[in-house]
C-alpha cells in the first residue's frame, strides 16, 4: 500500500461542506445580516445628520464657533 500524505478529494469536500455547514450556522449569530438594523442604523445616521445641521445653521453657534476659532488663532501667533 501506499502511504497518503494529505487529504484526498473526497475528503477535502467533505472538510468544505462541514465548513460551509458551520459557517451558515454560526455567521449570523456574530454578524447582524436583518435588513432592520442597516434601517436602523440609517435613522440613527440620519438624525444625527439633522441635528447638526441645525447646530450649525443656528447663527449663536456659528459665532460662538468662530470666536473659539479665533481666540486659538491668537494663541498659536
Amino acid at each position: 500500500m501506499r502511504k497518503s500524505s494529505g487529504l484526498s478529494a473526497i475528503e477535502f469536500v467533505v472538510v468544505l461542506i462541514i465548513l460551509g455547514v458551520i459557517g451558515y450556522v454560526v455567521l449570523p449569530r456574530f454578524i447582524s445580516f436583518e435588513p432592520e438594523t442597516y434601517e436602523a442604523k440609517w435613522e440613527q445616521t440620519k438624525q444625527t445628520a439633522e441635528q447638526v445641521s441645525e447646530t450649525l445653521s443656528n447663527k449663536e453657534t456659528y459665532d460662538r464657533i468662530e470666536e473659539e476659532i479665533g481666540r486659538s488663532k491668537g494663541q498659536n501667533n
